[in-house]
């Protein structure tokens, strides 16, 4: 029985709550689909509830709210204005005089509410900018919202009552296209922006870069991070919080991976805008949260290097936060995917022996509090200490005083282990650091051990690793492990002899714990990179479990004993994962056998396996059948009978053909492969045809990988024709190419691609010289319009980039620029020695302004960027210093490399040395103007990162003398 002050403490959290959830919960944002446990929710005042803080990665619009009943009604008067229009835009039903009512209580018009509703339903942001006033241009000629159109009494004159804070922070959600992006932007620099507080403000930002990271508006999300790291903190919108820092960097680490996508945010956008907005933390003595790291080790933010992963470990470490769990698997996800698994294995372990610790105490606790009978609200563990202690004889009272000196003694000892480790240094982690880490569980959890139990992770630590791997035991993070050869082989060994044994009644293996399908994939995973393990292996075993899925003797037997084992039939990831196998080891043939055995099934495939498809046939030279499959399965604009499958999971069941056609989204990957298919036979004209193609009527978006290789097809196609001028047509070609030989500059050819013997090859895209249309979409399309407010001025002859525009474009512009190349253009600003060296970088150039920043300069601008989700990387700047090389002035290489820095794209050592390579060839550049470059790349990378004159001179001779120095690093 309960007494009278638990029933009256049941009652106010009743009245301060929503309603239980056998009715319908009016809450801000949704309403919980199960009962929360009254004693499971903290104590709340009998005044109403506190006003929840909405997720900075959860649009609010798409919270759905439950239907309404006709009991749940006189509830609604206790919900929030968010919540009722929403429910309102959702197309939910409320009584008109209720909703009066309930409007007049809060004193907000009528009109007022059903232009909320509208601007949710209509789910266009740059309609319901116009109908809340907040377009510049429409705000003129807009009636006065809040005025109304009958006069009601108390009018809302000022705009942030017609659009209150929870609706203005539900605009990002809005954005569905570039279009969209714009306006969204504009608002970031708008006075209803600024006149929120810090805390809205960082939230808006956030749902800003959030939804421009969804629609790959490459642009505004770069413009917006550096829109926050260059503004004044004495600006009024400025944003100086942690808080806001935390959200910024948790909606950067927000993408999630679809099944039905392949390409995902390139890191070489994302990973310059978080060191950006860390260097500006420091810069302005923000300190780091907990929350701060958590983004930073989520796969789209952490480093791919397991010696960088480690290092941010280290510095989480000295911060005071002990790393999480999930935190230290990612690291060993990092690990293992380099093939460091004997690390990957060790913190693995230490991980595990944390685990069982932290078990074991919550387990003695637990116990502890049953042991007696005590009152339930002083179930604490220092009240059950306490009662202990308070019934303990005298006779006891001595060991006591002991335990507790010794557990003082252990926590003194955990403590000056944990400043160890806040003292280990950053310049050079290794993985035992990492392992120190985790070493000992932290000083909240030390209080919570038994006096009698010993710390379970000196011994690990101390005990040298083992040869052979302990035993896997079921947990969530099992699965990882199986990559790991030592772990997994084994039972894959088991798997081979029950493949070659002749009589099939020995039941299935039964696997060391109960495997998904994640486990199963990570198992094939580790045999397709062993070298020792034949293909047909591999074959053998998928269709070996195939029949053991299939057999229905099995399934009986399953029924019968809980010994026997059935295994799932394999999924499409392990078939995808073979066919890439078999393709990386140069067996076409079989993995087109195994397609074909798919396709006879009617399997549903997905955009992984027709990736790995159209793989197979382009290496098989059948890129016709390749193209025909994508048109047959993707969804292909102009088609009618399209008949769209949404695929959330790899599907098992055979599907019928009728339903197969048109049911996969494409993606621009297999697209990729395809092109570079064409490029190495020689089809370059194919390759600028595909490319106009892929989103007029593939409806894919080029990205970096495209770029590369349209400009490699622009340059084979004029070094196969003649257009080639100069020694680099000769020497650094070959080296460019990459071990494809001749074959990109016209060898093996395929339909239409070019003549054949020894026919003149036309080159023309368009009835222009392909380089020059390249080269052209290069610098207008994708540099100068997404960087519109860049003054880039070459390093070595201080021009800047209006002198590679007007070159390309001719005329008396173009020609006076050919002409002063060697000098100072009149076109171009005038920079002495002098000043020369003030611009060089300096070690805070990241933090300092580019030189005509302006924010927002490119997204508001009144030409837009037509390609915002094209951004170049290391490989397309190589490809366009190549192409500009052995076609074009190679005075403009420098101004790449330029243009390199202000893109926060670091050069690697084999592009640097290339571009270096063709610069040093160019008998128009003086010694005096190569010192200067190279004394500017010096400042900007340090003087080890340039490279060497023999590693230039390697370079120049086509990469074929003996001792190669390395420039692929």
């Amino acid at each position: 029985m309960l007494s009278a002050r638990s029933v009256a403490l049941l009652e106010a959290r009743l009245v301060a709550r929503p309603s239980p959830p056998s009715r319908t919960t009016f809450s801000t944002s949704h309403a919980p689909t199960q009962r929360a446990r009254v004693a499971d929710k903290p104590r709340q005042r009998q005044t109403a509830a506190p006003p929840r803080h909405p997720s900075p990665l959860t649009p609010l619009h798409t919270r759905k709210p439950g239907p309404l009943a006709i009991h749940d009604l006189p509830r609604i008067f206790r919900t929030r204005t968010s919540w009722i229009t929403r429910t309102l835009a959702q197309g939910h039903h409320i009584p008109r005089n209720l909703l009066l009512k309930l409007l007049d209580s809060r004193q907000i018009p009528p009109h007022v509410l059903a232009v909320w509703v509208d601007v949710l339903a209509r789910r266009d942001p740059v309609y319901a900018l116009e109908q809340l006033g907040l377009l510049e241009s429409a705000t003129a000629g807009m009636p006065d919202i809040g005025r109304g159109t009958q006069g009601v009494a108390g009018s809302l004159g000022a705009s942030d009552s017609a659009c209150p804070d929870w609706l203005y922070l539900s605009l990002p959600g809005l954005v569905a296209e570039h279009a969209h992006a714009p306006y969204l932007a504009y608002q970031l620099l708008s006075p209803r922006f600024a006149r929120m507080s810090e805390e809205h403000r960082g939230l808006f930002a956030a749902r800003c870069v959030q939804h421009f990271l969804k629609v790959r508006h490459y642009v505004a999300l770069r413009e917006t991070i550096e829109w926050v790291a260059y503004s004044s903190p004495d600006d009024q919108a400025a944003l100086t919080s942690s808080r806001s820092f935390e959200r910024l960097l948790a909606a950067l680490a927000s993408e999630r991976v679809s099944p039905t996508t392949l390409s995902t945010t390139p890191p070489h956008v994302l990973h310059p805008l978080v060191d950006l907005l860390l260097a500006i933390m420091h810069a302005r003595g923000v300190p780091r949260t907990h929350r701060t790291y958590l983004p930073l080790f989520t796969d789209p933010l952490i480093p791919r290097d397991p010696r960088e992963a480690t290092r941010l470990v280290v510095e989480m470490a000295q911060a005071g936060y002990t790393p999480s769990r999930d935190v230290l698997f990612n690291v060993v996800g990092v690990m293992q995917r380099s093939g460091d698994f004997a690390s990957a294995a060790e913190l693995h372990e230490e991980i595990r022996a944390l685990q069982r610790a932290r078990a074991d105490a919550r387990a003695w606790v637990k116990g502890a509090r049953g042991r007696e009978e005590v009152p339930l609200d002083e179930r604490a563990v220092e009240g059950v200490g306490g009662e202990l202690r308070r019934e303990a004889g005298p006779e006891e009272e001595g060991e006591e005083e002991g335990l507790e000196q010794e557990e003082e003694d252990e926590e003194a000892a955990l403590h000056g282990e944990l400043r160890r480790v806040k003292e280990l240094r950053l310049e050079g982690p290794t993985r035992g650091d990492a392992v120190a880490v985790v070493k000992k569980p932290p000083p909240y959890a030390l209080r919570f051990l038994p006096e009698d139990l010993d710390e379970p992770s000196t011994s690990t630590a101390a005990a040298p690793p083992s040869a052979a791997p302990p035993p896997l035991e079921h947990d969530p993070y099992a699965t990882r492990r199986l990559v790991d050869p030592a772990v997994s082989r084994p039972y894959w060994d088991e798997l081979v002899d029950y493949v070659s044994s002749t009589s099939r009644t020995v039941s299935f293996p039964a696997p060391p714990f109960r495997f998904d399908g994640p486990a199963w994939t990570n198992l094939f995973r580790m045999a397709a990179s062993q070298p020792d393990i034949p293909s047909d292996t591999l074959v053998a075993v998928v269709h070996a479990i195939e029949a053991a899925a299939a057999s229905p003797d099995l399934a009986a037997a399953t029924t019968r004993s809980s010994r026997a084992y059935r295994p799932p039939a394999p999924s499409l990831r392990i078939y995808t994962l073979l066919l890439r196998t078999l393709h990386r080891r140069g067996e076409p043939t079989a993995a087109l056998d195994l397609w074909r055995s798919l396709d006879a099934r009617h399997f549903q495939p997905d955009v992984h396996l027709l990736d790995a498809v159209v793989r197979v046939l382009c290496a098989l030279g059948r890129d016709g059948a390749a193209l025909r499959l994508l048109e047959f399965f993707g969804v292909v604009r102009g088609r009618d009978d399209v008949v769209v499958i949404p695929q959330s999971t790899p599907s098992r069941a055979p599907r019928q053909r009728t339903l197969r056609e048109g049911t996969v989204a494409l993606d621009v990957v297999p697209f990729n492969a395809l092109l570079a298919h064409y490029n190495r036979a020689g089809a370059h004209t194919r390759v600028h045809e595909l490319w106009g193609d892929l989103g007029r009527r593939y409806g894919v978006r080029p990205d970096a990988a495209t770029l590369g290789v349209v400009l490699d097809a622009a340059r084979y196609a004029g070094v196969a024709a003649g257009r080639a001028t100069g020694w680099a047509a000769s020497g650094l070609d070959d080296v460019a190419l990459g071990g494809l030989g001749g074959a990109g500059r016209g060898g093996a050819r395929v339909g239409g691609g070019g003549g054949g013997g020894g026919a003149a090859i036309d080159d023309r895209w368009d009835g222009r010289p392909a380089h020059k249309v390249a080269e052209e979409f290069m610098w207008r399309e994708v540099l100068e319009a997404n960087w519109q407010d860049a003054d880039v001025r070459n390093p070595a002859l201080q021009r800047s980039a209006v002198g590679a525009a007007t070159r390309g474009a001719g005329g008396l512009a173009g020609w006076l620029a050919d002409k002063l190349g060697g000098g100072a253009s009149p076109l171009d600003d005038q920079v002495g020695d002098d000043k020369a060296a003030s611009t060089s970088p300096s070690a805070d150039q990241g933090l300092a302004r580019p030189l005509g920043w302006a924010p927002f300069a490119t997204t508001l601008s009144p030409t837009p960027p037509q390609h915002p989700h094209l951004y170049p990387n290391d490989r397309v700047f190589r490809s366009l210093i190549q192409l500009v090389g052995t076609h074009s002035h190679l005075r403009d290489i420098p101004l790449l490399v330029a243009w390199m820095r202000r893109a926060r794209v670091r050069p690697s050592r084999w592009t640097l040395c290339l571009a270096m390579a063709y610069v040093d060839g160019d008998a128009g550049i003086q010694p005096a103007q190569g010192a200067r470059w190279r004394r500017w790349l010096a400042a900007w990378l340090g003087a080890k990162a340039v490279p060497s004159e023999a590693e230039i001179a390697w370079m120049r001779r086509g990469g074929r003398a003996a001792g190669v120095p390395d420039v692929r690093r």
